[in-house]
């Protein structure tokens, strides 16, 4: 519930609602586009982006609705929900920028600074990254 709580900005919400209100796995949320949440109601995960290559329709429970109705107004139909970000001032490094035709990287997805926005600590000492979504 805290990683929910803590979701700054649109791209986490999206991220972190894809995963745990959706039940999407991590390919299934990068490959993400907005034709996939098209049908108000509904989120469809086709073959391409499914496990298994299996095609299924899944329903939005009241939790996803915003943010499933902001995908709907603010993505075009071939644009990735979660699209790939690089720094627009390499020099500083500081504002990104959203490159709407490839999604993002596995890598983009599973952040320590989420972690630590959400107060986890890890117990134990054998796992750097204490939330993946």
């Amino acid at each position: 519930m805290r990683a929910v709580l803590a979701a700054r900005g649109a791209r986490e919400r999206r991220a972190i609602y894809a995963g745990l209100c959706a039940g999407l796995r991590n390919a299934a949320r990068r490959g993400l586009q907005g034709l996939h949440s098209a049908r108000p109601g509904l989120i469809w995960v086709s073959a391409d982006i499914a496990k298994g290559r299996r095609e299924r329709s899944l329903p939005v429970i009241p939790h996803l609705a915003e943010v499933a109705r902001d995908i709907r107004e603010r993505v075009g139909l071939d644009e990735y929900v979660l699209p790939a970000q690089r720094f627009r001032n390499p020099a500083f490094n500081t504002v990104r920028q959203d490159i709407v035709p490839r999604p993002c990287s596995s890598q983009a997805l599973r952040t320590r600074r989420t972690s630590m926005t959400c107060s986890l600590r890890s117990r134990t000492r054998t796992s750097r990254y204490e939330l993946t979504f």
